[in-house]
């Protein structure tokens, strides 16, 4: 599982982040001990990742594919085979209009962040 704090800049070192415990040297986050120059950068083992903004929506794109029944790799595609070839390279069921419907109906897991 994941935190997503709005609004916090990304610490430039361990002795910068709210994360740390000053009582024991500890990362809050890990509960790693902090290295020796964690006053001056973060270790490579930090957990925290940035998100640059300004970003768009951000949502579960694999659990949209796998809600369509689609896959990353062709040959575990649970579409048909039609002799030699896939049926959904071929397939017209499905217009521009509805992958568009299918994004915009998708779970929002981050809300939309400095644009307007």
């Amino acid at each position: 599982m994941s935190i997503l704090i709005k609004g916090m800049e990304m610490p430039e070192s361990c002795y910068r982040c709210p994360m740390a415990n000053d009582d024991f040297y500890l990362c809050g986050a890990t509960e790693k001990y902090l290295e020796n120059d964690s006053e001056e950068r973060r270790p490579d083992w930090c957990p925290l990742v940035e998100i640059p903004t300004p970003h768009g929506r951000l949502g579960d794109l694999d659990k949209l594919k796998a809600d369509h029944s689609m896959k990353n790799d062709c040959a575990e595609c649970e579409k048909e085979l039609q002799g030699s070839s896939r049926s959904c390279e071929y397939d017209r069921i499905y217009s521009k209009m509805d992958f568009c419907q299918w994004i915009d109906n998708a779970e929002t897991v981050i809300e939309p962040e400095g644009r307007e």
